[in-house]
């Protein structure tokens, strides 16, 4: 198949060799979608189908945005979007990779796991305020795209549906419930190998900026690190992590809940990846070999956070304040909550309350132990205290003591989110003290 234009009339090029391009980033589902050429080898000619010519333009301006950051990306040559009578073209650079940079992040050296982490960092930077409402499709959460993914894989294997709906479980104690604490960053979205272009150690390129959106905070990292543990989960212990891992935390302020969630998030973004896939191409022997990745992750997701964490010289504060309990009556009474609940499992379900009786003693002893959470930094347990908190004011709306220790947990809480300077989870939980 050759462009149905002349090339010459809408750049300043002679072409002599036009080869449609076959290499092995090419995406099963997207085949018929986007046709690409490589005009003499050093120009890249991309088409796609008329009605995608919105979301071109606003792609372009994109582009221009991330450039002015130091992103480093292909702008089309001349910014120049051109309408064909059946589809639309835009030419930029040719470059050529290699077999190997394209299928994966096996061979990523020390050197390129530094440069990855900087450039994630450009891109988390770019603000909201340079776009518009409308430009950008509506936002949709980790947990809504898992219960999409979910909808896609549930008609296949029974081994697939089995492996997914422990990996949801997994995800459901221990992820979704803190999303809407998590902070929105803008995220590339789709940062699979094919979609990095290197020369020799630097990324040359980003390319197919077409998904991308704001989403919760460290998600293009997580996908990053979901892909080097795919061929083999031991890499997510490499040196090269390690590199990418300290460089990114050390030159960004990405808040403490979004680290401690980093297993998660990279679990989440696997099964996403999955539905993609099977929507696309019936291939059994990828799903079964991403199930068994799921496998490794949910068994060995505390290990990586602790062995993630050990490399990080980090207290993610934003300020150098540390809570003390310093009232004597109050640290005894704190010190009896947390002997109280200590078999309370924060990931349980809703009914503690009805082992922990009465109630009214549950919520105040909740209170000391979010208390206790923020005092030693643990954010994580703090929203679990929070959550659980919740779950109790609701099942028993008229109880004036759970209001007020409710108010109590609310207000210490907001103190401890602002350590970190977690906005979204200070707004989250404000909206509620309305």
């Amino acid at each position: 198949m050759k462009p149905e234009i002349d090339l010459k009339e809408h750049w300043p090029i002679a072409p002599q060799k036009v080869t449609e391009f076959q290499g092995p980033g090419k995406n099963p589902f997207k085949d018929g979608h986007n046709i690409e050429w490589v005009i003499d080898n050093k120009y890249f000619l991309h088409s796609y189908p008329p009605d995608q010519l919105a979301s071109k333009q606003k792609e372009h301006y994109l582009l221009t945005i991330l450039k002015a950051l130091g992103v480093p990306v292909l702008q089309p040559i001349n910014d120049k979007l051109v309408q064909g009578k059946k589809r639309l073209y835009e030419l930029v650079d040719y470059i050529p990779q290699d077999q190997t940079s394209e299928s994966s992040y096996r061979d990523l050296s020390i050197a390129q796991a530094g440069e990855l982490a900087d450039v994630l960092n450009k891109v988390s930077k770019v603000k909201s305020s340079s776009f518009d409402d409308q430009f950008f499709f509506p936002f949709s959460s980790i947990k809504e795209n898992i219960a999409f993914a979910k909808h896609l894989i549930k008609s296949r294997n029974s081994e697939i549906q089995m492996s997914l709906q422990k990996a949801e479980t997994c995800l459901q104690k221990r992820l979704f419930p803190f999303l809407p604490y998590c902070e929105p960053c803008f995220c590339h979205g789709d940062l699979h190998p094919a979609n990095i272009l290197w020369q020799k150690e630097k990324i040359r390129a980003m390319i197919d900026w077409e998904i991308a959106h704001y989403k919760e905070e460290l998600y293009d990292l997580a996908f990053v690190l979901s892909c080097i543990g795919m061929d083999n989960p031991e890499n997510l212990k490499s040196p090269a992590v390690r590199v990418l891992i300290v460089t990114y935390f050390k030159n960004s302020k990405r808040s403490k809940l979004a680290f401690a969630l980093l297993p998660e998030i990279l679990l989440a973004t696997r099964i996403q990846w999955l539905a993609v896939w099977l929507a696309g191409a019936d291939d059994f022997a990828v799903a079964l070999q991403e199930t068994a990745y799921w496998n490794w992750l949910w068994e060995n997701m505390d290990d990586l956070r602790r062995l993630w964490h050990s490399w990080l010289d980090l207290d993610f504060k934003y300020s150098a304040a540390r809570w003390v309990v310093q009232d004597q009556g109050q640290k005894t009474e704190l010190d009896k909550a947390k002997q109280k609940l200590s078999g309370l499992d924060l990931f349980g379900g809703n009914l503690l309350w009805e082992v922990f009786q009465p109630v009214e003693e549950f919520t105040t002893n909740l209170r000391f132990l979010a208390i206790d959470a923020g005092s030693n930094d643990d954010v994580v347990k703090l929203i679990q205290v929070l959550e659980l908190q919740k779950k109790l004011l609701n099942a028993f709306p008229e109880n004036d003591h759970i209001k007020i220790e409710r108010s109590i947990t609310l207000g210490n809480a907001l103190l401890d989110f602002s350590k970190f300077r977690m906005l979204r989870a200070a707004q989250h939980i404000a909206k509620e003290c309305e």
